[in-house]
C-alpha cells in the first residue's frame, strides 16, 4: 500500500472527531492542556483512527465492495485481500502509540478507559462479538466508544469519571442516534451482504423514529451551553426528518453527509475560537 491508500484508511476527515471529544472532557474536567495531554490528543488522530477503520475495513471487505459510498474521497479506500496484513502490522503500531500516550499521563483511569476504548473498538467489527451486527448493540457501542470513553478519557485528567456532567450522556444519546441513522444510508448494501445492521434489521422508517426520538430528547434535556454544538443537534434532526419523510436513497445519504461535513465544521470552528479565547 502506498501512504496515500493508508492515510484514506484513517478517514482523515474523521481525525478531528475523537481528539475533539477528548479536549471536550479535559476542558469540563477543569484540567489545562500540558505536554503530555497534547500528545494524548494527537494518538487519538491518526493512529487511533487508523485502527479502528483498518480493522472495520478487514471485516467489511465484502460489504464495501457493494457499498457507493466507498467511491467517495472521504469514506475510506476500498482494501484487497492482499493489503490486510499491512493493515494489521500498521494498527499495532497505532495502537502501541495511543497506549504509550496514555501510560504517559501516569493516570490509572485513563490508562484503563484507554485500554478499554481499544478493546471495544477492535471487538466492535471484529468475530466473536462483532458488535456491529448486532443490533440495537451495534448503535449503543457507537454511543459509548465514540462518546462516553473518549469524553471520559479527557474528563480523568481533572476529575473522577463518576462526576462527568450530565449533558455528556445526552451526547452520549446524540451519537448513538447518528449511528442508527448512518445504517440507514448503508441500508441497501448491508442488506445485499447479508449484513445484520440496525437499518437492515429493523427497518429504515423505525429506525430513522429511533434516531429522532434520541434526539430530540437530547435537544430538549443536554442543556448544552454552545449555538454552535446545539446547532449540531438542530441540523441533525432536520436532516432526520428529511429522510423519514423522503425515504429516497440519495435524500437519505445526501442528509447524512451535510450533517456529518457540518459536525466536522462546526467542531472545529469550537476548537479554534476556545484555543484563540484561552
Amino acid at each position: 500500500m502506498n501512504i496515500f491508500k493508508i492515510i484514506k484508511i484513517s478517514r482523515p476527515i474523521a481525525w478531528p472527531v475523537f481528539l475533539f471529544i477528548v479536549f471536550m472532557g479535559i476542558k469540563f474536567s477543569g484540567a489545562e492542556l500540558t505536554f503530555t495531554s497534547i500528545i494524548q490528543l494527537i494518538s487519538f488522530t491518526f493512529p487511533f483512527n487508523f485502527f479502528a477503520y483498518g480493522i472495520n475495513d478487514i471485516f467489511d471487505i465484502k460489504t464495501d465492495r457493494l457499498n457507493p459510498r466507498k467511491k467517495s474521497e472521504v469514506s475510506g479506500a476500498k482494501i484487497t485481500a492482499k493489503d490486510i496484513k499491512q493493515i494489521k502490522i500498521i494498527s499495532v503500531v497505532c495502537v502501541l502509540f495511543v497506549l504509550s500516550a496514555s501510560i504517559l499521563t501516569k493516570n490509572i483511569q485513563n490508562i484503563f478507559l484507554t485500554s478499554l476504548l481499544i478493546v471495544a473498538t477492535y471487538f466492535y467489527s471484529a468475530p466473536p462479538v462483532r458488535l456491529k451486527e448486532r443490533p440495537p448493540f451495534d448503535s449503543v457501542a457507537n454511543g459509548i466508544g465514540y462518546v462516553f470513553l473518549p469524553a471520559a478519557i479527557g474528563f480523568s485528567y481533572g476529575n473522577p469519571i463518576f462526576s462527568m456532567p450530565s449533558s455528556a450522556y445526552f451526547v452520549v444519546l446524540c451519537a448513538i442516534a447518528v449511528h442508527a441513522f448512518s445504517t440507514a444510508v448503508d441500508y441497501v448494501s448491508d442488506k445485499k451482504a447479508g449484513i445484520k445492521t440496525f437499518a437492515v434489521v429493523f427497518g429504515r422508517k423505525k429506525t430513522m423514529l429511533f434516531a429522532l426520538f434520541l434526539m430530540v430528547i437530547s435537544a430538549l434535556f443536554a442543556n448544552i451551553d454552545s449555538l454552535i454544538l446545539n446547532s449540531i443537534i438542530y441540523l441533525a434532526i432536520i436532516a432526520m426528518l428529511l429522510s423519514l419523510f423522503f425515504t429516497d436513497e440519495k435524500v437519505i445519504r445526501r442528509s447524512f453527509e451535510v450533517l456529518f461535513i457540518y459536525f466536522i465544521a462546526a467542531i472545529i470552528i469550537y476548537f479554534v475560537f476556545y484555543v484563540l479565547k484561552n
